[in-house]
């Protein structure tokens, strides 16, 4: 009697192992699986700047002047190109050939050229784009908190939007040219 006992204590130790391992198993799986749905469903609800089919609306930033405007104007028909930098940033400055060429071979009938900083200082602003050779730029501050919240925070970084508004192209790290502004 005692061994018929002992086998049945031990398969039942042996079944209740099972059961603890499978439902482990079971709820792992289905982890994984509300893991993954809360994921895309967060991925599909939230575009920023960066994202390629992203549109701009009510992104503002201020004007050296200090006046806050929208980045963008798409009811003009402009395509825009943003570019991303800080004052502090040695890839930026190796971009600003590149700007410089692009501001001056653009059709500004068509395009617009808006630079963007998280540097709050409109002084060193001003001066660090005049020692550049880019005075004329339109460039606008916002905080870094609300850059980096926008994917914006990564220098240099180029954007291209369309008259629309919609992000087409962006080049992050360093932008050697090599897009057609004819159209």
């Amino acid at each position: 009697m005692q061994s018929l006992f002992d086998k049945i204590t031990q398969n039942l130790s042996q079944l209740a192992l099972a059961t603890v391992g499978l439902a482990l198993i079971v709820s792992n799986v289905l982890l994984v699986v509300e893991n993954r749905r809360v994921k895309n469903s967060l991925a599909q609800s939230k575009k920023f700047v960066t994202d390629v089919g992203y549109r701009f609306s009510g992104l503002t930033a201020r004007t050296l002047d200090g006046k806050e405007e929208s980045l963008f104007f798409s009811h003009d028909g402009k395509q825009t190109f943003l570019f991303v930098f800080r004052p502090s940033c040695g890839y930026c400055l190796q971009q600003y050939p590149y700007w410089q060429s692009l501001i001056k071979s653009v059709d500004h009938e068509k395009w617009r050229i808006v630079a963007i900083t998280s540097e709050m200082d409109t002084d060193v602003i001003r001066k660090h784009l005049e020692d550049n050779g880019l005075g004329g730029l339109d460039a606008r501050t916002m905080p870094a908190d609300e850059m980096a919240a926008a994917r914006l925070g990564y220098t240099p970084m180029t954007l291209h939007v369309n008259s629309d508004g919609f992000v087409i192209r962006v080049w992050p790290g360093l932008w050697t040219g090599g897009f057609d502004l004819t159209n």
